[in-house]
């Protein structure tokens, strides 16, 4: 299609065990991955408004030192 980017990322969905609105992290159960606000940044204000028990749908990347939540999206 014309205008569209395709790409290769998969998308997972989880549960926010834990986010500190203070400091912008925090992790998702399904795997224990990272979640950082300011990775995240253009999500909206879904990010900084995340506490535990909330459904989110993201994509897995390759941080600094371990793998990381991406393009994180509440349900």
């Amino acid at each position: 299609m014309e205008g569209t980017k395709e790409t290769n990322a998969c998308t997972f969905e989880g549960t926010v065990k834990s986010f500190d609105t203070a400091k912008g992290y925090g992790f998702i159960t399904q795997s224990d991955l990272s979640v950082n606000r300011d990775v995240n940044q253009g999500q909206g204000e879904g990010l900084r408004n995340l506490v535990a028990g909330d459904r989110v749908r993201y994509e897995v990347t390759q941080g600094a030192i371990a793998p990381q939540a991406t393009n994180v999206r509440k349900l």
